[in-house]
């Protein structure tokens, strides 16, 4: 599994986890499962990768999507460990994700190593 997609399962765990989330049903999108995207954000100050995991998780929780983004963030801090430098809750419950040095450098070697797959 490559670190991606790794990262994307860890998050999908986490909002299972969570609850109000079964982790059913693909969108037909990559890095999408019930709604939930895991993607690059346009501006390099928002993050590494970010989730609109907690506005889909909140109805289901009864709970403010920041609040929910926090959790979320909570979570995913315990589950990568050092992997994940830090987490931050943006607009109304986005959760931005900045990635450790050490897991840009096993992302970047999981491209080298896949050639030209």
């Amino acid at each position: 599994m490559t670190p991606l997609a790794s990262l994307r399962e860890t998050v999908l765990a986490a909002a299972a986890e969570l609850g109000g989330f079964n982790g059913e049903g693909e969108d037909g999108e990559a890095g999408t499962r019930g709604g939930i995207v895991l993607e690059r954000p346009k501006r390099a100050q928002f993050g590494d990768y970010s989730t609109n995991a907690a506005l889909l998780l909140a109805p289901g929780l009864k709970a403010p999507p920041r609040e929910v983004a926090e959790r979320l963030g909570q979570a995913l801090s315990e589950r990568l460990g050092g992997s994940l430098s830090s987490f931050e809750v943006a607009g109304p419950g986005f959760l931005n994700l900045f990635l450790d040095d050490g897991w840009l450098i096993d992302a970047l070697a999981a491209v080298l190593d896949a050639g030209d797959r």
